[in-house]
C-alpha cells in the first residue's frame, strides 16, 4: 500500500512507479514525469533525485528576482493561513524585506550579506530609525 502524498504506486506488473513534477505549461497546468523501478526504495530515490533536478533547472533557467520568488511563496500559503499572519507576512515583506533584497537575482544573496542587513536592523533600531536618517 502506498504512503499517503508521495506519489509513488504498486503496479499490476510488480514495478513500483513514482509521479513527481516535471514542469508547467503557460496555463498553470502540470506536466508529471514518472519513474520506475523494482522496490518502493529505489523509485523513491529516482524520484527524489528528478525531482531535485527539475527544481534546480527551473530556478536557474528564469533568474529571477527574489521579489518574484517571495511573491510566489506568499502567494502559496494565503490558503493555509489566517488573515493576521498574511497581513503580518506582507508587511515584513514590504517595509523590512523586499526593499533591501527585491531587485536581486535569487543567486545573488548570500548569507553574509543576509547578515549585514540583519546587523544594520538591530543596530539603527529598525525601520522607523532608517526612513528618520534618510530624512534628515
Amino acid at each position: 500500500m502506498p504512503k499517503k502524498g508521495e506519489n509513488i504506486y504498486k503496479r499490476k506488473d510488480g514495478r513500483w512507479e513514482g509521479r513527481y513534477i516535471k514542469s508547467r505549461t503557460e496555463s498553470g497546468k502540470i506536466i508529471y514525469g514518472y519513474v520506475y523501478a523494482r522496490s518502493y526504495r529505489e523509485t523513491k530515490e529516482k524520484q527524489k533525485a528528478k525531482m531535485v533536478s527539475c527544481n534546480s533547472q527551473t530556478i536557474n533557467k528564469n533568474e529571477h528576482t527574489f521579489s518574484w520568488l517571495a511573491s510566489e511563496w506568499f502567494e502559496s500559503i494565503k490558503l493555509h493561513t489566517k488573515a493576521s499572519t498574511q497581513n503580518k507576512y506582507h508587511n515584513m515583506l514590504t517595509n523590512y524585506i523586499l526593499p533591501e533584497y527585491g531587485n536581486q537575482p535569487f543567486n545573488a544573496i548570500t548569507y553574509d550579506f543576509i547578515e549585514s542587513h540583519c546587523k544594520f536592523l538591530l543596530e539603527a533600531g529598525g525601520k522607523k530609525v532608517m526612513v528618520y536618517r534618510q530624512k534628515q
